[in-house]
């Protein structure tokens, strides 16, 4: 029987500090950027030379894409110069890894911050972080609630001491999940282990949870310019309300969220359809002020499941990323159909903003089982979308022009792929048959350079000799920086004592300028100064990485 990679594809935080605990230091590893050619093809810029390091005299190998470059259809740009090396000709669509990809990181600030950064956001040099926190409630200081905080780092490192919000001396636990900022607005989207009442008075918002009943209602807030609760919507389920996706433009904000049995919300200005105990997904839009605009029932929550919400404002459209079963027939989505999947299978979908109106309904099908990642899509510049996760079964692809994705045997490899309008552009797959190998975000920065992290078993190879093995029974972190055509830039180890774990990237504008990470370590990391006398197990980080020289 074929396995639900969803159930396989936990948050990795707990795993691998478990798993740190308990088998001592890991290596970590994880990749710096390259660097782009600025020379692309089309506006998609689906083709570009790869340079940085000698790639440059690489640009005459295969022949590129066929498609139309303009729509992303996998246009073959014609290669510049690199630096160190010729240039000229076209590239292969994921062909080669430049040799000596891998190279050292150089940090320029790093920053313990609760117990977890979860979620990344960098604007105008600045960079938002979500952070997972831990709470002693003054009322019962026995027990240990978890909660959430938005913070605020200058380019220098300093953090912002006027901006940010915290869940405070709530009662139950709250996690928040999903981190939007556009304008001078953030979103955040997460649930509660308890009943959550939100009160917007003022501009502000109170919010207090009662005493569990074993529901976990989904939240939505939207923090104004110095971070503080602007207003706020709930959703509450006889059962559960979970928050799958969360994406906003200057004037939108869209959320995606499961739920099942009876259903309540705070506000009455948006109808949810009626919900089963299957469960139903929505997708939910409002204005910047917090009006309800328009939801549209996405179908069972048992058969859809919706990875990753993405805003591209360019065009008008919100789209839904995920994976789907259908193992008896089509399935009905809007008035559209996906194929009859006997295993899980991809989807992309996009939604008009203004009345969301479905404009187009894409699915990827391939032999085995397919999920894509919680985190793990991204806009292009031009507007094709990159999709990632994890899949299983025999050598396969999703009929480009690219290599077989390599078997999994009886393990998860991860994916990668560009899916323009007209279907998949292009795709490349990472792992081997023994260990698995998973994503946990993606990320794309201004000119198209595709930042990919993940955790590693095993061993991945990037082609041209170049791998990343993490040793026996250890655990680690990786980042994979791919151009627009699919082929692998650089390679960077990120390793610490104990465990880091990379949970978010934030990349800057193009590849030489400085990116962020975020995630938790259990010891200690060269990127992050600490004076621990001994290990903390648990804590949160975020370090500022330089570019590309």
């Amino acid at each position: 029987m074929k396995r639900d990679l969803r159930s396989t594809r936990p948050m990795f935080c707990a795993g691998l500090l478990i798993t740190a605990a308990a088998g001592g230091c890991n290596a970590i590893i994880g990749l710096e950027v390259g660097e782009l050619d600025s020379s692309t093809g089309g506006a998609g810029a689906t083709a570009s030379s790869v340079s940085a390091g000698g790639a440059g005299g690489e640009g005459g190998r295969g022949e590129g894409g066929s498609g139309e470059g303009g729509s992303g259809e996998g246009g073959a740009g014609e290669g510049g110069a690199g630096e160190g090396g010729s240039g000229g000709g076209n590239e292969a669509l994921c062909s080669y890894t430049r040799e000596g990809a891998v190279r050292a990181p150089a940090g320029e600030w790093g920053k313990l911050s609760g117990l977890s950064v979860v979620g990344l956001a960098a604007r105008d040099g600045e960079v938002t972080a979500l952070i997972k926190e831990s709470r002693e409630l003054a009322s019962e200081p026995t027990k240990i609630r978890t909660g959430f905080s938005v913070a605020r780092w200058s380019a220098s490192g300093v953090r912002d001491s006027a901006y940010g919000t915290t869940t405070g001396d709530m009662l139950g636990s709250v996690s928040a999940e999903h981190l939007a900022v556009v304008s001078d607005l953030a979103y955040v989207a997460g649930w509660s282990e308890a009943p959550l009442t939100l009160l917007a008075s003022g501009g502000r918002c109170t919010a207090s949870a009662g005493a569990d009943t074993g529901r976990k209602p989904s939240f939505l807030l939207a923090l104004d310019a110095q971070g503080k609760c602007r207003w706020a919507w709930s959703v509450e389920a006889e059962s559960n309300a979970h928050p799958l996706g969360l994406a906003a433009t200057t004037d939108r904000v869209a959320l995606a969220v499961s739920r099942s049995r009876a259903t309540s919300a705070t506000t009455d200005d948006c109808v949810l359809g009626a919900a089963d105990q299957r469960g139903v997904t929505d997708l939910v839009t409002f204005n910047a002020g917090g009006r309800c605009r328009w939801s549209r029932a996405l179908g069972s929550s048992a058969a859809v499941h919706v990875a990753e919400v993405i805003a591209a404002p360019e065009t008008g459209e919100v789209l839904v990323v995920g994976d789907y079963d259908a193992p008896d027939g089509p399935l009905d989505i809007q008035g559209r159909t996906l194929p009859r999947a006997p295993d899980r299978d991809l989807f992309v979908a996009r939604f008009r903003l203004d009345d969301g109106a479905l404009t187009g309904l894409i699915p990827l099908t391939a032999a085995g089982s397919q999920a894509a990642a919680r985190h793990g899509s991204a806009l292009l510049p031009g507007g094709d979308v990159v999709v990632a996760g994890t899949y299983t079964g025999p050598s396969f692809s999703f009929e480009d022009d690219c290599p077989l994705l390599p078997p999994t045997g009886d393990t998860e490899n991860s994916f990668v792929a560009r899916v323009s309008k007209g279907g998949v552009v292009w795709s490349r797959g990472f792992g081997d048959e023994k260990r698995d190998q998973m994503v946990v975000s993606l990320a794309v920065d201004g000119a198209g350079a595709i930042y990919i992290a993940g955790t590693l078993e095993g061993e991945i190879a990037l082609g041209n000799g170049e791998s990343l093995t993490a040793g026996a029974d250890e655990l680690q972190s990786f980042l994979i920086v791919l151009n627009p055509g699919g082929n692998v830039l650089s390679a960077t180890a990120f390793a610490g004592a104990g465990t880091v774990g990379v949970w978010a990237v934030a990349p800057g504008a193009t590849i030489r300028d400085p990116f962020t990470i975020g995630g938790e370590l259990t010891e200690t990391f060269s990127l992050v100064p600490s004076d621990h006398s001994s290990p903390a197990s648990g804590e949160g980080f975020i370090a500022r990485v330089k570019g590309l020289p």
